[in-house]
């Protein structure tokens, strides 16, 4: 039930998790669990106000991460094979039947490409695109401390300038500043 003045607007549209962000005498805005936000206009008639179910906007990142990552390796593999008869390719199975190659694809396939597309989706969803985009700018200061952690690499000086360019530009990037 959503009041407004003196009178009260009943709207069997709310699902559990959901809170009402506005209402005016045209429309009550929704925000569902899931973060999006649904626009609902209000129609006056003779019997008085009533939900036009037709006119409802959705504003938001609504999308499940698992079915975009999916539909995105789709199209990749789609728009992939006309070039396998451009450029020669033959499927050798011997090869893909051996463990270091199979476990290689199924890493490449699996860690480094579907779970990287999941969580990189799920961060735009939560964040927001702007404010994911932003931060893809922090990974080569990340590349460049795990090769000193994991490879044992030292930081050259052009490195050093790197890192700091690129934090200080993540500064003012998200800082009020004008």
């Amino acid at each position: 039930m959503i009041e407004k003045g003196f009178g009260k607007v009943v709207i069997g549209i709310m699902r559990k998790g959901d809170h009402v962000i506005s209402v005016t005498s045209e429309l009550v805005a929704i925000q569902r669990k899931n973060g999006e936000v649904d626009i609902i206009p209000l129609l006056r008639d003779e019997t008085g106000l009533r939900v036009d179910t037709e006119g409802i906007v959705t504003i938001g990142y609504g999308y499940n991460t698992v079915g975009a990552t999916r539909k995105i390796f789709a199209y990749g593999i789609l728009f992939m094979l006309p070039f396998l008869f451009v450029f020669d390719f033959r499927l050798d199975v011997q090869k893909m039947i051996k463990p270091e190659y199979a476990l290689n694809l199924i890493y490449l396939g699996l860690g480094a490409s579907a779970l990287c597309f999941v969580t990189w989706n799920y961060a735009v969803k939560v964040l927001g695109a702007v404010k994911t985009s932003v931060y893809l700018y922090i990974v080569p200061v990340i590349t460049v401390v795990t090769s000193v952690i994991v490879l044992k690499e030292e930081i050259t000086w052009v490195a050093a300038i790197g890192i700091g360019l690129t934090l200080i530009g993540l500064f003012l990037s998200e800082s009020k500043l004008n």
